[in-house]
């Protein structure tokens, strides 16, 4: 398993990289935020919940940071912290994402606008309030897709594979999507 810039087993005695991983609660921003910190880097692990906050502390070269992507105060609130922590920023993952969706004539407006509250507009709240961290360092900005996004929507997931589409087209070059 190799992490696009950690390889297991590297160390790094020189400088320890501070790393913020968004939704690290559970999956994989939680197995890429211990694994990063079991390579030797300081990882702001972000969640929303005081329990998940709690566990992740606990784990050495973490620092739990709250984060729910949909809120700008929190978002504002992280970027702030780590500008005064000084460790600076090399990387920024936008990996906070949910499912959900339906058929389009079943799902509530709510739903499918939740999706991409968190899917689309938490990658750019987060991308711009860390993006002067991350400039200064001359790092990484990584958003975690969905192959989702790439082939034709499985009935009742259009708002999960509409929300990893944009994100893929943003990636890519945003003159492909249109």
């Amino acid at each position: 398993f190799s992490i696009g810039f950690v390889s297991p087993g590297t160390t790094f005695a020189a400088e320890q990289k501070s790393i913020l991983v968004t939704g690290a609660s559970t999956g994989i921003g939680r197995h890429l935020a211990e694994s990063l910190a079991e390579a030797g880097h300081h990882v702001y692990a972000g969640a929303r919940k005081d329990a998940d906050l709690a566990e992740l502390n606990a784990i050495e070269n973490i620092t739990a940071v709250r984060l729910d992507v949909t809120q700008q105060d929190q978002v504002d609130a992280a970027a702030a912290l780590i500008a005064e922590k000084g460790t600076g920023l090399y990387a920024l993952v936008n990996n906070a994402g949910v499912g959900g969706g339906g058929t389009v004539i079943e799902t509530p407006i709510a739903d499918q606008s939740f999706v991409y509250a968190v899917n689309v507009e938490g990658v750019y709240r987060t991308t711009q309030a860390f993006a002067p961290l991350v400039v200064e360092s001359k790092g990484r900005i990584v958003t975690t897709g969905s192959i989702a996004g790439t082939i034709s929507a499985y009935p009742g997931f259009s708002a999960y594979a509409g929300s990893k589409h944009w994100i893929s087209c943003e990636r890519a070059s945003p003159m492909r999507c249109f």
